[in-house]
């Protein structure tokens, strides 16, 4: 028994205890280990619940959360797409807005800040977030930078 360490680790087991029957071997299916460059991708449909409508902004009943726009068609929208899923259904205070004829782009979105309604507001592209609290724009954000800069803090 002491120069057993010089047999192949695949026999030890066997000489050890046994192993699995056959049958049960060949049943189970072998679940293939996912690669660690790929990423998952995510579906907008995990956050169905947590769409609104562009009228709906100021209207949850929350005191403090957050609003991001996309665009289905937007390059930067899709990089970001996994990780903005992934932050509203672990955080739960995150909505979501599809593009639409409804919203508004403007130059200088530092105008929106202290809004309480929807006039006069407007984002400078997608993607972007903003931050309502106790009903009050608080911040208007644009780009994958900003982004990730504001939901990880």
């Amino acid at each position: 028994m002491k120069h057993l360490y010089k047999l192949p680790f695949c026999v030890l087991p066997v000489l050890l205890g046994g192993c699995n029957n056959q049958t049960e071997l060949s049943t189970t299916p072998i679940k293939p280990v996912p690669s660690q460059t790929s990423e998952q991708e995510r579906s907008y449909e995990e956050v169905e619940d947590m769409k609104i409508l562009y009228s709906n902004i100021f209207g949850i009943n929350k005191y403090s959360y957050h609003v991001y726009f996309y665009s289905l068609t937007c390059s930067h929208c899709n990089n970001l797409k996994d990780f903005i899923i992934d932050k509203a259904l672990k955080r739960g205070d995150i909505y979501f807005v599809e593009a639409s004829n409804e919203i508004t782009f403007l130059k200088d979105t530092s105008v929106t800040i202290g809004l309480t309604t929807i006039e006069g507001f407007g984002i400078s592209g997608y993607p972007s977030i903003i931050k309502i609290e106790d009903y009050t724009l608080t911040k208007n954000l644009a780009g994958i930078p900003l982004i990730k800069s504001e939901l990880t803090n």
